[in-house]
Order: structure tokens, then sequence, then C-alpha cells
């Protein structure tokens, strides 16, 4: 902080008296005065030790026993969810054909009403699509969710254990020592927490598993 002085004058006294008046005064009380020990000096602060480990988070959600099981039910969920838009779309389709060689014996009033009633379902497809979407989204969420909290919770005891000041993801590492990896500890602990986890298309899973943290991959 940079601490800014301002001079007052005297006030009743003229300029030049003042200047007499300290410059008379000022080697008396210079001598009366002893002379003030120069402060000690502080000791230069000692900086923190940072000790950092590595952790492969992509790894982790790949590899382990509950990323499988969530990759697996997330595919499960995928196809469920495109064949029932399939069999949707392909009843447009047939209901499109069969308005198409029926308008030659229809009146136009009733091709633009059954035109109407195919572009509402169009539009009701349209929506399901969307809402299936929505929910293998949620699905995927939920269930990295699941293992993210697991592997925060591992990592963190491994840094405490350890020692480690900061966990970094491999992903954003160019170079490191081989000992820093936790990569393979973290593994076999949650595998052993979190076995596996449940997908559950448009909604939370319940007991979920509580942690967190986000993996990479070691090098073997």
């Amino acid at each position: 902080m940079i601490s800014i002085l301002s001079l007052t004058r005297f006030r009743g006294i003229p300029a030049l008296l003042a200047a007499v008046v300290l410059t008379l005064t000022g080697p008396a009380l210079a001598q009366q005065q002893p002379a003030r020990p120069a402060a000690p000096q502080a000791a230069p602060a000692t900086p923190a030790v940072t000790s950092v480990g590595i952790v492969d988070m992509q790894w982790l959600f790949r590899e382990s026993a509950a990323g499988k099981s969530a990759s697996q039910q997330l595919a499960d969920l995928r196809v469920r969810y495109e064949n029932e838009v399939a069999k949707l779309e392909e009843r447009l389709r047939v209901e499109n054909n069969e308005l198409e060689r029926a308008r030659a014996s229809m009146s136009p009033e009733q091709v633009d009403a059954k035109r109407r009633e195919l572009q509402r379902r169009v539009q009701e497809t349209q929506g399901i699509v969307q809402q299936r979407n929505s929910a293998y989204d949620q699905a995927q969420r939920q269930a990295r969710e699941q293992i993210l909290r697991v592997i925060q919770q591992v990592v963190e005891q491994i840094m405490k254990e350890r020692g480690f000041t900061v966990i970094l993801d491999q992903a954003q590492v160019l170079l490191m020592d081989a000992s820093l990896n936790i990569s393979e500890e973290a593994m076999r602990r949650l595998d052993q927490r979190l076995p596996s986890v449940r997908v559950q298309a448009g909604g939370a899973a319940p007991g979920a598993a509580t942690g967190g943290a986000a993996p990479a991959q070691p090098r073997r």
C-alpha cells in the first residue's frame, strides 16, 4: 500500500519564522531523543510446497466397471428409443402413401382434411423425438454424475493419504513422472465402491452413490 503524506502549513506563524524555529530546535531535539534501534527485518516467507498428483479421468469413466455398466445401459436405451421412433415414422409413411392412392377418389375438402391430420401427426412425432432425445441426454448426464461423485471421493482419499495438494487431469498434462499417476489405484477403489450404476430414462437414478471427480487414462 502506498501512503501519501500531506504537508500542512503552520497557522498564525509566518513561513520564514517557522523555518527559523525548525532550524534552531531541530538539533536540540535530535540530541535529547536517543536513536531508535532499527526494526528487525522479517524473515522471508517460506514458499508453500505444492505436490501434484495425476489422474486419468476419461480412462476411469470408460474402463471402470461402473462406466462399462452405464455405457451398456445407455446403448440399450438408445436402441429402444430409435426403434420406437422408427415405428412412428413408418406409420406416417404408410398413411401418407394411402392418402396419395386415395386422393383421386376424394374431394378436395377431404384431401385437405386428411393432409391437416397427417401434418398434425407429423408434429406429434417430432415432439416425441425431442422428448426421447432429452430423456436420453438426461439419463446419460445422471449416469455420469453418479460415477463422478464416487471418483471425487476416491481421489480425495488418495490425495490425503499421499499428501498431494493438487490433482490434475492427465488430459491437461504434457509430461509427468509416472509415480505421480494415481489412476490405477483410483480405478481399483472405484470398482470396489461402485461396481455398477442404474441408468433410468428420464428420471433420477434412486440410491445413487455420493461422491465426485472426473477421469483420464493411465500409462501402462
